[in-house]
């Protein structure tokens, strides 16, 4: 039986994949082996070395300070799973953690270009891809051994999987969307949104509630593993993480509220918090009670405070104060500032996009949904361009979409000329 030979976009998004991992080399050879691990990714780190162990999902620092086997449940599983498997494999140090991750990060390149190539055409998917291939939003992470490598990874998933279903509907589509947003989920906590705002629409819209069902039942089955295991292990109900509660104390105070850093999160709040003899999710719990106990006092400011949390999460509100506060977790001010340009770069292509793909009948739920979520995630949190991660690939797929109807536009109209009276 002859071997059928790739198509032309086939081989043209191989390509593009491969340039994306070459990318993703260079910038962490030249410049991600350079930043300190700090914060979440020594955190991130600490974890799959545990896991790899066989320590179990316990707290990294206290183990280094003195042996503690404390379980914790801080942050979702995936992207330290995916560590540990590349520690088991015998990559334990730091940069070969690091270029493991560009390969994912090349990988969602290639599923991004799948989502365009749904969206509008080839020349929409390699467009997309492209973007996507150079766009350092996508690529610092995996450089800097951050979870938004596996978020991207996940929510491109989700937005295939969902764009599949909006074509052929059925059991087998909407049970692979539920299982990409558990595995979203498993990234980073605020995925979960997706169940409302990704399948709701595409099962309304078909009056299809067993769909919805089904995607409803996949999700809950891989949450529902980890919120059993955390039980288990730490004695409470904990159904995703303990990280909500200082995520809200540390932006509901008075010099987030007011003042240069509005908008934003400030770990200066828990300097000389007493916290007793809390266990982790108790502690995490009474953050959330002072946090959200601060909003309710000074709720006539808090609309005020949500827009600009969302404004600065878009990198529409104090873009330099805003890309200042990014750097200092795993990325550079050039890159960031880069990437930010970028961005605003594509923010009109993009809404043309949304534009197109109404006027094209292209699905648009699984194209602006995950955009929904980190604007809802960063009014209810803080301003933070890393929740865009879970948004990228559909916007690199909206802004492609968006430049290629406006170059067929402009080729249409110098075609026809100007029109004679």
């Amino acid at each position: 039986m002859p071997v059928r030979r790739p198509a032309a976009f086939e081989r043209a998004l191989a390509t593009t994949a491969a340039a994306a991992l070459a990318v993703r080399i260079a910038y962490t050879l030249l410049v991600g082996r350079r930043i300190e691990m700090i914060g979440d990714a020594r955190t991130y780190y600490g974890l799959g070395q545990n896991l790899a162990d066989g320590l179990g999902y316990i707290r990294p620092e206290r183990y280094e300070q003195s042996g503690a086997i404390v379980p914790t449940a801080d942050y979702p599983p995936l992207f330290p799973v995916l560590l540990a498997g590349v520690n088991r494999l015998g990559g334990r140090d730091l940069l070969t953690q690091k270029l493991v991750m560009c390969g994912v990060g090349s990988g969602t390149v290639a599923v991004i270009g799948l989502i365009g190539r749904l969206a509008g055409g080839d020349v929409v998917g390699l467009g997309a891809a492209g973007i996507a291939a150079v766009h350092p939003m996508l690529f610092q992470p995996d450089g800097a051994l951050m979870a938004e490598t596996a978020y991207a990874a996940t929510s491109a998933l989700t937005v295939l999987a969902a764009m599949g279903v909006a074509r052929r509907p059925g059991p087998l589509g909407f049970g692979l969307l539920g299982l990409a947003i558990g595995a979203a989920t498993m990234s980073r906590s605020e995925a979960v949104l997706l169940q409302p705002l990704l399948v709701a629409p595409l099962a309304i819209g078909r009056g299809d509630r067993t769909g919805a069902l089904v995607a409803a039942m996949t999700t809950g089955a891989v949450v529902g593993a980890w919120t059993l295991r955390n039980w288990v292990r730490l004695g409470h109900f904990v159904p995703l993480t303990n990280n909500s509660g200082g995520l809200v104390f540390g932006s509901n105070f008075d010099p987030v509220f007011f003042g240069r850093f509005e908008g934003l999160w400030l770990y200066t709040r828990f300097f000389g918090y007493d916290s007793g003899d809390l266990d982790e999710t108790e502690l995490s719990r009474q953050y959330l009670r002072e946090g959200l106990q601060y909003a309710a006092e000074h709720w006539q400011r808090l609309p005020r405070v949500m827009a600009i949390r969302v404004l600065r999460t878009w990198g529409l509100w104090d873009p330099p104060g805003q890309i200042n506060a990014e750097c200092l977790e795993g990325r550079t001010l050039r890159w960031q500032t880069v990437g930010h340009r970028l961005h605003l770069a594509m923010l009109p292509l993009a809404a043309l996009g949304v534009r197109a793909a109404r006027r094209q009948g292209v699905p648009i739920a699984p194209l602006v949904a995950t955009g929904t979520m980190v604007s809802i995630t960063s009014a209810l949190s803080y301003g933070n361009q890393r929740w865009r991660a879970g948004a990228e690939p559909a916007y690199a797929v909206l802004a492609a979409l968006g430049g290629v109807s406006l170059w067929r536009g402009a080729r249409r109209a110098l075609t026809l000329g100007p029109v004679g009276r």
